[in-house]
């Protein structure tokens, strides 16, 4: 049964769960794999390793390196006759980033060899990353005690704090964000069993049940218990069915879940992303939903209203936000924003309308620390937290019992709401790259 919540005063001080999670692991821990780890290591520095012969050819530089940014731009432009401001970051600066190379390699008029080029440099950069990030966990202690599956692992001692968003942020090291490709190297002592709960969509379902509240999409959404299904249905409506579902929202009929309503789907998820983080020509995106996603989401009354108090907020001087449950918002810190500067007024409100979301969401995490807490056993932690997905480390014995009710802590039910639900998973999370070594 999901968290039953009819408040909308916090009554949980983000600090307090801070507080709890750093002395979860401090006590005990959270745990790695040393074989795994190992393993993801040698295989990115083999896929390093066979993609630079090919790329230095390319460069005609023998020993360059990808980390050589700046060179591998400049012989990149001059190669390929790249003007720079196709190079040119939303910062204004000629760069190699990811999100510039993700904007070339969709640049049809380059050509095959410039795209090869590039993809040979993701390839490397990626590998090369993570095989360096997964160095962290490698100069962890070896515990004296063996993992569930009989094998090597360490053992982190985080230190945690709150962001401005009051989300919770892990690090020495970042033990909350392990790439997918890596999931596996999270383990568990011998005696105890991983436990893995997340919350399903957690901030589109915020969004558009407090936020950007329309009865007609909240009602999708629900019958589809899926957020990007629910919006996708509701970006293809004519102007005459959106008419005649709203005179009657009993009426509504789903469309059958096809390959095509697959891929739809996903390509919805990619145009959500980028709205909701300022993008201004959605229909460069998607020629085919970009447009629709502009006309009844970008443009829903609802956000117009949401943008327009919002920036009248700002331009009177407002320095923070509230969560929906009445935590303060301030604005990201972490981007390089100056009060006075004349991109600040501009950056407030994306924070103004993004962050809130996500304290909102931070908050429900609160709620479902301090749940957990109170179910687990004396023998039984909290390994991690991230934004929608608790990690927990529970005895063999107990595992029957308090799977289903942890799963629970991160389902909420809140009045008037979309229903969030949440999943579990009991054991090890799989890499789709692993063999059967282990």
């Amino acid at each position: 049964m999901p968290i039953p919540i009819n408040y909308r005063t916090m009554p949980i001080s983000p600090e307090d769960v801070k507080t709890i999670l750093q002395a979860e692991t401090d006590s005990f821990g959270t745990f790695f794999n040393l074989d795994r780890m190992l393993y993801h290591e040698g295989r990115y520095s083999r896929i390093a390793a066979s993609r630079y012969p090919e790329f230095r050819a390319m460069c005609g530089v023998p020993s360059i390196k990808c980390t050589q940014r700046n060179d591998v731009r400049n012989i990149f432009m001059r190669r390929f006759n790249v003007p720079e401001y196709k190079l040119t970051n939303k910062d204004g600066k000629v760069s190699m980033a990811q999100d510039v190379v993700d904007k070339l390699l969709k640049d049809e008029a380059l050509g095959q060899d410039a795209h090869h080029f590039l993809e040979l440099y993701n390839d490397i950069s990626s590998a090369e990353y993570m095989a360096s990030y997964l160095g962290q966990y490698l100069s962890l202690p070896i515990s004296n005690v063996e993992d569930m599956d009989n094998q090597r692992m360490v053992v982190a001692h985080p230190e945690w704090k709150v962001l401005a968003t009051s989300r919770f942020s892990a690090s020495s090291p970042s033990v909350q964000n392990i790439n997918r490709d890596i999931c596996d190297i999270y383990t568990a002592p011998k005696g105890w069993q991983l436990v893995f709960s997340d919350s399903g969509q957690i901030e589109p379902r915020i969004t558009y049940s407090a936020y950007i509240r329309d009865d007609l999409i909240v009602k999708l959404i629900t019958m589809y218990d899926d957020a990007y299904y629910g919006l996708l249905h509701f970006i293809l409506l004519t102007d005459e069915e959106e008419r005649n579902l709203r005179s009657n929202l009993d009426s509504i009929k789903l469309h059958e879940v096809t390959a095509e309503m697959k891929d739809k789907r996903q390509r919805l998820k990619v145009l959500g992303l980028a709205g909701n983080y300022g993008s201004s020509n959605l229909a460069s995106i998607d020629p085919e939903l970009g447009p629709l996603y502009e006309k009844k989401i970008v443009n829903h009354p609802a956000r117009k209203a949401l943008e327009a108090e919002v920036t009248a907020a700002v331009r009177n001087g407002a320095e923070f936000f509230n969560g929906y449950f009445g935590t303060r918002v301030y604005h990201d810190n972490t981007q390089k924003y100056h009060k006075g500067d004349s991109s600040w007024a501009g950056h407030m409100i994306r924070c103004g309308i993004n962050n809130p979301i996500q304290t909102t969401a931070a908050e429900l995490m609160c709620i479902s620390v301090m749940n957990a807490k109170r179910i687990l056993g004396p023998k039984d932690h909290i390994g991690s937290y991230k934004h929608d997905e608790g990690m927990f480390y529970v005895r063999n014995e107990h595992v029957e019992e308090l799977a289903p009710k942890l799963r629970e802590c991160l389902s909420y039910a809140v009045e008037g709401w979309i229903p969030i639900g949440s999943d579990l998973h009991i054991g090890r999370k799989e890499s789709p790259y692993v063999t059967n070594i282990f």
